[in-house]
């Protein structure tokens, strides 16, 4: 039975910052979900919290989920 009130959502579960292998910052990750499209995601970063409370107060001013 299809339920007509499930909408799909753009996920990124693996995502990296500077603080890790990724040459974005915070500011950035965000900019580029956003333009990508993705609604909900995780950062993953290699033995660090360094950028999740900065990356999560951007998500949130952004209208962005993020799964900490």
């Amino acid at each position: 039975m299809k339920n007509s009130s499930l909408t799909p959502v753009k996920v990124d579960l693996h995502i990296h910052t500077i603080a890790s292998d990724s040459t974005w910052g915070p500011e950035d990750l965000v900019k580029n979900l956003l333009a990508a499209g993705i609604e909900l995601f995780a950062v993953t970063d290699h033995d660090t919290t360094e950028n999740l409370a900065e990356v999560a107060s951007i998500a949130r001013e952004n209208g962005l989920k993020f799964i900490t």
